[in-house]
């Protein structure tokens, strides 16, 4: 579930270099003044959710003159972390006789290497099936063959 947090923990960073650390309010909200014409990584953090990174640029952003301050909200939220929980990563099929992952998934799985890129401190355990459209013994084969094309990666 993916809720505001009070008390996040916010590294930001402007043009890639350090710009800002600091922490959601109560509310799970921050305020900040941003330069015009730059681009921003919001890192965030708490212990017990998965990390999230949020970019903004302020380039070309329609400024309106008759407002002393410029606001912009962007929701921020984090991921509860629940230890020893199965995850189904939807779409992932591998083509009848083929022991490695089609194109389609990349997606999802890029979804998931973004997630343990930002995450380190998370480790997974992966698993597939096979389906019953061939003989037990053939299907122990492909499946191994997976699982030593996944243990390359």
């Amino acid at each position: 579930m993916r809720i505001p947090l009070a008390e996040a923990k916010i590294s930001i960073t402007e043009d890639g270099r350090d710009f800002k650390e600091t922490n959601s309010n109560q509310y799970g909200m921050m305020t900040l003044e941003l330069n015009p014409e730059k681009e921003y990584q919001f890192f965030l953090s708490r212990t017990g959710f998965f990390n999230n990174e949020l970019v903004f640029s302020t380039k070309n952003l329609t400024i309106d003159s008759t407002k002393k301050v410029q606001k912009y909200e962007e929701r921020i939220l984090l991921d509860k972390i629940f230890y020893d929980k199965e995850i189904v990563l939807e779409n992932i099929y591998y083509d009848l006789d083929e022991s490695f992952i089609g194109d389609d998934a990349k997606p999802t799985l890029d979804t998931l290497a973004n997630l343990l890129k930002i995450n380190p401190q998370i480790k997974i355990q992966l698993s597939s099936h096979t389906d019953c459209r061939a003989p037990d013994d053939y299907n122990e084969t492909l499946s191994q063959a997976g699982h030593n094309l996944l243990s390359t990666i």
